[in-house]
């Protein structure tokens, strides 16, 4: 979604006032709500049925992939509405998208291969939602601390991309499902995988 969130918050000088402290954190719930659903819903649905969405990694890199997608548009469209600075700014922080969706597209992928219950997909995408709300409050608000917090957050999202992907690769090889390894050849006709 290419909300200006910005312009969505008339945050003041002073930054101690409950009524932008609350209307940040409404706002960074809205935009983490409606950012992660546009995102992850429609792929969702679209990779469900699909044979080739087969393997807990799967769930990582597509939906990481279309977080990318969606992060480079919108960066985009800040840069042409605040500038090169604010777009620079921006694409250093482009692998937050990332962090986020990667946690529904893991949980989804999880539940279709282990039939785990539909709560399991409502974990990963609520986890999204909220992960993505924490960190636009403490941008948001442009409190000093709250602003650590969220950069800090931003790091170990980063950090968790990573992690994500080689946790869902281990599973993969360790439920037979990953095409390298020892799984390189199909154990019945000894094809390649």
């Amino acid at each position: 979604m290419l909300i200006d969130s910005a312009n969505l918050i008339n945050l003041t000088e002073s930054n101690n006032d409950p009524v932008p402290i609350i209307n940040a954190a409404l706002v960074a719930l809205l935009t983490g709500l409606i950012e992660e659903t546009a995102k992850n819903i429609p792929l969702a649905i679209y990779l469900w049925r699909k044979p080739y969405f087969n393997e807990i990694g799967d769930g990582v890199l597509y939906f990481g992939i279309t977080a990318t997608v969606f992060s480079v548009i919108e960066d985009i469209f800040y840069t042409l509405d605040h500038g090169i600075g604010v777009g620079l700014t921006r694409l250093a922080f482009m692998p937050l998208h990332l962090g986020f969706a990667m946690w529904f597209g893991f949980f989804l992928a999880k539940r279709k291969i282990s039939g785990r219950g539909t709560s399991f997909v409502i974990i990963g995408l609520i986890s999204s939602i909220l992960l993505h709300a924490l960190y636009d409050f403490g941008i948001f608000t442009k409190i000093p601390i709250l602003s650590l917090i969220s950069l800090g957050l931003g790091v170990v999202l980063i950090t968790m991309v990573f992690k994500l992907y080689r946790k869902a690769q281990k599973e993969d090889a360790q439920m037979s499902l990953a095409a390298d390894g020892e799984n390189s050849f199909c154990r019945h006709c000894g094809n390649p995988n």
